[in-house]
């Protein structure tokens, strides 16, 4: 955790590990009582006690969280230090919110010109792979058309995410700060509406990639005029319909994939092998289910009986929310168990890319290869293989087909009795439900290329019908 010091030999030897924590793989900072020194660490950072409050108040940093103090104080005098720091950021954090309060009466004054080039500004965050690299594909995608853009997102793993505008989440403020000074015709927000600091005049386009709370809870949907949402699975418009959201604002919108990065590259060989690239959302990291009902869970899979009602029956059984054992739960096992499916194919190499909680199953882990960086190592990996495996619980078009199509991989694709979403490109890949359809699919080719899926679904296209949203509407 964020730490400071009162010893600065502790605090660069502390720096110096580089530490990350979190599943955001959070660069732990060292803060020190002291004037900065210059040091190759740019975790290891001075803060005077006397400056904390006014440092606190305008970066984009994390604060601190813990404290290490020297043998020289006393027990009491800690607990008057740490009460002292905690009140100094309670202020900051408020210095914070003010800040930003500023800035979104700034930018409610800022009515764009629609007779000058067009800039597009995109809210995302580090934190999730999937949604930064959608900011950035799309932003490449209006780049390609000849607009301006801007990606609003952290500089580095100290800083705090501060991707939603709730007034709790001090944090946005560095977000409205970027908003202010490149002013905006179009902004791009994922996951999040972002829309109550905006100018009546500015477009606000969200895409909704992810079951938020907003889609299920109480809170209520306000749209302006010019905000438009997209929505990935049907789930999520009949959340917002239910919200009495105009179905006028709401567009359906697919993953897509970014061409420049994924291709297909004839000079890699092409093996007789099955990769999968993905995690297995890791949900027991914070719930607890019982051996034996992820049996019966696993069994239900394995011969596809696995249904709505069931997962209702298994929420209650296990006292989990609907919502997260639907949307965190099954998921999570489904992807375990077809992995574990590819891994007990016959005659075909396999190979596992992601992260190493394929290490905890003895099935999977021989097959582990790592963790890959996003880009150019994985369109390698797809590349150099026959097939590629891709497996989620509710739908089919995901970011990974899109890339996996784009390289000319044959996509099998997991298809069980809970998706129902609409599907155009059946004829360009191999499905399967069971460990039985899924052995069936090797040796197989599609109908029809695999690479129409890529071409058929476009960052560009989105782009611009986004475009054409605007001319229509200024």
């Amino acid at each position: 955790m964020d730490t400071y010091f009162f010893d600065y030999k502790e605090a660069y030897q502390e720096a110096r590990k580089q530490n990350k924590f979190t599943i955001f793989n959070n660069l732990q900072i060292c803060y020190y009582n002291g004037k900065h020194k210059e040091s190759p660490y740019e975790n290891l950072i001075g803060l005077p006690l006397e400056e904390l409050c006014d440092y606190m108040s305008e970066t984009p940093n994390r604060g601190i969280s813990n404290i290490k103090f020297t043998n020289q104080f006393s027990k009491k005098q800690q607990e008057e230090i740490s009460s002292y720091i905690d009140a100094l950021q309670n202020i900051a954090w408020q210095k914070k919110n003010n800040i930003g309060l500023e800035y979104r009466n700034a930018i409610k004054s800022q009515e764009p010109d629609f007779n000058e080039p067009w800039r597009i500004l995109f809210i995302t965050t580090r934190g999730t792979t999937v949604l930064q690299y959608v900011a950035k594909n799309l932003a490449d995608a209006f780049n390609d058309l000849g607009y301006s853009t801007f990606i609003s997102i952290e500089q580095n793993a100290m800083q705090n995410w501060g991707g939603n505008d709730t007034h709790d989440n001090p944090y946005f403020a560095w977000h409205l700060k970027n908003i202010y000074e490149y002013n905006p015709h179009i902004i791009f927000n994922l996951d999040w509406i972002n829309n109550t600091f905006l100018n009546e005049k500015v477009f606000n386009f969200v895409w909704f990639q992810d079951p938020m709370p907003i889609l299920t809870n109480n809170e209520i949907i306000t749209l302006r005029e010019r905000d438009y949402i997209f929505y990935l699975v049907d789930d999520f418009k009949n959340a917002l319909l239910s919200k009495d959201v105009d179905k006028n604002k709401l567009l359906y919108q697919s993953f897509c994939t970014n061409k420049g990065i994924f291709f297909e590259d004839l000079k890699i060989i092409r093996e007789n092998k099955i990769v999968f690239l993905g995690g297995d959302y890791g949900f027991d990291k914070k719930i607890i289910i019982a051996d034996g009902i992820y049996e019966e869970l696993y069994n239900h899979i394995d011969n596809n009986t696995l249904t709505q009602e069931l997962i209702v029956k298994y929420s209650i059984r296990t006292n989990i929310n609907f919502d997260d054992f639907k949307n965190s739960v099954v998921p999570s096992i489904v992807r375990r168990r077809t992995i574990v499916w590819m891994c007990s194919l016959k005659d075909i190499r396999v190979e596992i890319y992601g992260t190493d909680s394929w290490l905890l199953n003895p099935i999977t882990a021989p097959f582990y290869k790592g963790l890959l960086p996003y880009g150019k190592e994985m369109a390698e990996v797809y590349n150099s293989a026959k097939y590629a495996l891709v497996s989620h619980v509710s739908y089919r078009y995901q970011q990974r087909l899109f890339e996996i199509s784009a390289c000319g991989t044959i996509p099998i694709v997991y298809k069980g009795n809970l998706q129902d979403e609409e599907f155009n490109h059946e004829d360009n890949i191999l499905s399967f439900s069971t460990f039985d359809e899924l052995q069936a699919c090797i040796g197989k080719q599609p109908i029809k290329s695999p690479k129409q899926i890529s071409e058929d679904i476009s960052y560009e296209k989105m782009a611009m019908k986004i475009i054409d949203i605007v001319k229509r509407n200024v």
